[in-house]
């Protein structure tokens, strides 16, 4: 471990975002840097003093304890160390956030060092018409950007993409097909009311207009659902083999093609899931998984926060190992990952705003003595 990775581990330690195992890397190094070395205390005041205190705080927070006969101070006395450790506090965090706004953030080969980045994905998704027309969103402007029989298509001030009826028909249906590229995501209203929120790389094909006994719709990738309520008109979404069936409700479907298991999590109402060989009936907090290997497997107490961090706004991951963090980056930083050499097994657990440039992600597992470089659009991940 170099000197600039043990004052970043030890940073995110001062937050309390270390795991054992890192906090056990702290004690391992804690005498192999010396503090009165360290660049980062020079604009500190009283060095000795700063010193001495962060010394205190690893002693007593990374050691195991050690029986000693307890000695009594003066109130006067606590008082005073309480006022000299909270502006020691403040003076690092505030050295700290100065030196975070001024860098420019890029991950390379030489750890810490930043040379490049890529910026966050946003709202881009490609819509195909019926008759294979290809509306690029990105450029199109608000208004109303085509019609299809009965049907007006609307982009909304706010980026979103509607349908209105205009007069019920009779015709024959017009399927249309709205898909996300990797570094995009899009939001759609359905001609019936129904709200979808498409992730990176994703797609969804349905009708211009809703007919007939159900609503059908198909899908890839990553889509949450807000299904308008039709008792006389089900709602069925189908991924791969397996199709949810719901009479109005909210849900989410991670159905990736590089992801081990399609994951169906139902936050509001009920769901029907089924595949060729099985069927489950998901109630709210509940997520199904399934793969090509095994059965349905229906996970109680899902967690939320997780699930819909990319809807809100956020890249979570929550024990989750370096594989299925660097897909989720991939999509939506629109990169390739390589691995150079036998990255170490650990899990993950983090979440960090969607509007932050892929460094800043890095640095977070970079902190756990992962390294990284970026390469023409291509993260490269070293032991």
């Amino acid at each position: 471990m170099t000197k600039d990775q043990y004052i970043l581990l030890f940073e995110k330690y001062h937050y309390g975002l270390c795991t054992n195992e890192e906090i056990d890397i702290l004690k391992h190094y804690q005498d192999a840097f010396e503090l009165k070395d360290m660049q980062w205390l020079d604009d500190m005041g009283d060095k000795t003093e700063t010193e001495a205190s962060i010394y205190t705080k690893i002693e007593k927070d990374l050691k195991p304890a050690k029986t000693a006969a307890v000695r009594r101070f003066p109130v006067w006395y606590k008082i005073i160390a309480a006022a000299i450790l909270v502006f020691i506090i403040a003076g690092i965090y505030t050295f700290i956030a100065h030196q975070k706004i001024n860098q420019t953030p890029v991950i390379s080969n030489v750890p810490n060092k930043i040379i490049n980045d890529a910026a966050p994905g946003g709202n881009r998704a490609i819509l195909t018409l019926a008759n294979g027309s290809i509306i690029n969103l990105d450029s199109a402007q608000k208004g109303i950007i085509a019609k299809q029989g009965n049907t007006a298509i609307t982009k909304t001030a706010d980026g979103k993409i509607v349908y209105n009826i205009i007069n019920a028909s009779q015709t024959s249906i017009a399927y249309n097909l709205l898909s996300t590229p990797r570094g995009g995501q899009y939001q759609l209203m359905l001609p019936d009311g129904s709200k979808v929120w498409l992730n990176a790389a994703s797609s969804i094909r349905y009708p211009s207009e809703f007919s007939g006994k159900e609503r059908n719709v198909e899908v890839t990738g990553e889509v949450y659902f807000e299904v308008a309520k039709n008792p006389a008109m089900p709602f069925t979404v189908n991924v791969n083999n397996m199709t949810v069936k719901v009479m109005g409700t909210h849900f989410n479907i991670n159905a990736y093609s590089n992801e081990p298991n399609i994951k169906t999590t139902l936050i509001e109402g009920s769901i029907k899931i089924g595949t060729d060989k099985d069927s489950a009936i998901l109630k709210p907090g509940q997520q199904a998984q399934i793969s090509k290997a095994s059965p349905i497997k229906v996970f109680n107490n899902a967690d939320m926060d997780e699930v819909l961090a990319w809807k809100n706004g956020f890249i979570a991951f929550k024990s989750a190992d370096i594989e299925t963090i660097m897909r989720q980056l991939s999509r939506w930083y629109d990169v390739d990952v390589v691995y150079n050499g036998k990255i170490s097994e650990r899990n993950f657990t983090g979440e960090i705003s969607r509007n932050e440039n892929l460094s800043e992600v890095l640095k977070i597992l970079q902190a756990s003595n992962i390294h990284f470089k970026i390469e023409n659009k291509k993260i490269i991940v070293m032991p």
